[in-house]
């Protein structure tokens, strides 16, 4: 029985290395498109979302809400009924049976605008050569697309749209020309395999790539090809390298800003866009690089993994909206001057010194800028009073540094307050503002105050708090900045923006008179119309719990997710 092993071995190998080198649908469309396209769409398991989809609560809430079923009334709603419609009619598919077996495994869109020569004659140019589009998809049911694409051409030869059907051979793979009244364009079809062209030469590398099916990916696609999302979008950067080079060296105003903005273009690899659809609603955007090709000051983006600031857990949970990030103001400055023309670089850090230094008595460089961040947001809260608007909050982390810089900034803010009140009295004696400090907690909070001219509950405060400056609509809101308030999020995402549509919802209702007038008197309608429109928004915010925008980094990738949460309603 010794040769029993490795005989199994060997019979077993050829099938390990087939599994191996098995694709999915979506990859082996991929692998069809030529690398230089520039722009492409992928349709990715269209029937096992579909089917995922349909058992979410948050879709089933969906279905029995009063907005969709006002939309199942519209004209726009009856046009696509039609649609469906004359497609069954007429070509033999209804809806489901398209996106099932026909779309439902994979279907890639892709582009390649491609430039005329210049001083080319465009009136005279053929626009399927200028813009080569490829469409690729890969069917579940092979008898049924090949039925569709005969019934297509048999509805169009009667109708006298399509002129003339041939085929043609190339390397041993029969494709067809389609000549209508309108255009030409090519396709192949082999198995459940459909590939559409209007250029011929773009057809005829798609013929040669699938008989290729084990050549590398390139960075876009193969990051398209990772991508669980019903939808992905990419932009292939290199396609605009030329164009870009060529702005830059020309002897152009913009040229400089043009030159370093190409330094981060080509360390690009990827630019793309997906979309999916779960206990939530997601739109990522995500960047890959070259980070040894990156600038210095970006490098650290695509290197170190995304933190999420620190103010989160001092903000109110019950906020309506929060934005909080880290930044480097030091690096973000380098980098802002970096771009710049040697003229504007100069100039402007001439005008920051003779400025905001020249107004703390410090270096912006040397002194304010390396002791600023790196955690900084804003926040909008509820009102106390359901009647008042609400409060707001904004903070910038300052440390003191070897020049007390925190008590320089909070001394500028001071005096730039009193000068306010000075140069507002002056044309407003009969109403004047007054400048007040209380302490809160042992913290010394200075604020403005006028009743008449302020709204209800608003009182522009500031003050040096827990090692950040906060400004604030009032010294009550400076009383909820603290620590605890909120909740640090998870980690693995550095949530950025926050939007409470509850709260949102509820702020709306609150203020509803007002927003209505509000509404009226800008657009110009009834105040009838404006309580309609607001009634349309809020029902979009009943099916909303919240909006988040948080970003991912590391291993040379950026991604920014903007994630709907559905309401639990």
């Amino acid at each position: 029985m010794r040769w029993f092993c490795p005989t199994l071995l060997l019979f077993l190998a050829p099938l390990a290395i087939a599994r191996a080198q098995t694709h999915t649908p979506a990859e082996q469309l991929l692998r069809c498109v030529p690398p230089d396209y520039g722009i492409g769409f992928l349709l990715n398991d269209l029937r096992g979302h579909s089917e995922r989809c349909a058992k979410l609560p948050w879709v089933k809430s969906l279905e029995k809400s009063a907005l969709l079923q006002a939309f199942l009334t519209t004209p726009e709603y009856q046009k696509i009924v039609k649609l469906q419609t004359d497609f069954k009619t007429h070509l033999g598919v209804d809806w489901p049976t398209l996106r099932d077996d026909i779309l439902g495994d994979a279907a890639v869109f892709a582009f390649h605008p491609t430039t005329r020569p210049e001083g080319a004659d465009k009136a005279g140019s053929n626009k399927a050569d200028d813009e080569q589009g490829l469409i690729l998809l890969q069917a579940r049911k092979p008898d049924l697309l090949a039925g569709l694409i005969d019934r297509l051409n048999t509805l169009q030869k009667k109708s006298g749209e399509l002129t003339k059907l041939e085929d043609i051979a190339f390397k041993g793979v029969k494709y067809f020309r389609r000549v209508t009244n309108k255009d030409t364009h090519y396709y192949m079809i082999q198995g459940g395999f459909l590939a559409v062209s209007g250029a011929e030469d773009a057809l005829r590398q798609v013929i040669e790539r699938r008989r290729e099916s084990s050549s590398e990916l390139p960075g876009h696609l193969a990051w398209a090809s990772k991508q669980s999302s019903v939808l992905t979008a990419w932009l292939n950067p290199r396609f605009f390298d030329k164009e870009l080079l060529e702005k830059s060296q020309a002897k152009a105003p913009d040229a400089e800003f043009v030159k370093a903005f190409v330094s981060y273009w080509q360390a690009l690899d990827v630019l793309g866009v997906s979309f999916h659809v779960g206990d939530s609603l997601e739109v990522r955007f995500s960047l890959q690089a070259r980070e040894k090709d990156l600038p210095p000051a970006a490098q650290k983006l695509f290197r170190e993994p995304a933190r999420p600031s620190e103010l989160w857990s001092r903000f109110p949970e019950n906020a309506i909206a929060t934005i909080a990030g880290r930044i480097d103001p030091a690096a973000v400055v380098e980098s802002l001057a970096d771009s710049l023309p040697p003229p504007y670089r100069n100039a402007m850090m001439e005008g920051l010194n003779k400025s905001v230094g020249a107004a703390l008595g410090l270096s912006v460089l040397k002194d304010v800028l390396p002791n600023l961040g790196p955690d900084w947001g804003v926040c909008v809260l509820p009102a106390a009073d359901a009647g008042q608007w609400p409060q707001a909050i904004a903070a910038l982390a300052v440390r003191p540094g070897d020049k007390k810089v925190d008590q320089a900034m909070l001394e500028g803010m001071n005096l730039a307050a009193r000068a306010a009140v000075f140069l507002y009295n002056q044309n407003h004696a009969a109403n004047p503002m007054r400048f007040h400090t209380i302490v809160q907690d042992k913290i010394e909070v200075r604020y403005l105050v006028n009743d008449k001219a302020f709204p209800a509950g608003f009182q522009p405060a500031f003050a040096l708090k827990d090692g950040y400056l906060v400004l604030a609509s009032s010294p009550a809101a400076i009383v909820r900045f603290k620590a605890g308030a909120g909740q640090t999020p998870p980690g693995g995402e550095a949530l950025l923006m926050r939007l409470s549509s509850t709260e949102t919802a509820k702020l709306l209702r609150n203020q509803r008179q007002i927003v209505i007038d509000h509404i009226a008197e800008k657009n110009q309608i009834s105040k009838q119309a404006a309580a309609h429109g607001l009634d349309g928004a809020l029902s979009v915010l009943d099916l909303i719990d919240r909006i988040e925008l948080s970003e991912r980094a590391g291993s040379g990738e950026v991604a920014w997710t903007l994630r709907i949460r559905p309401s639990a309603r």
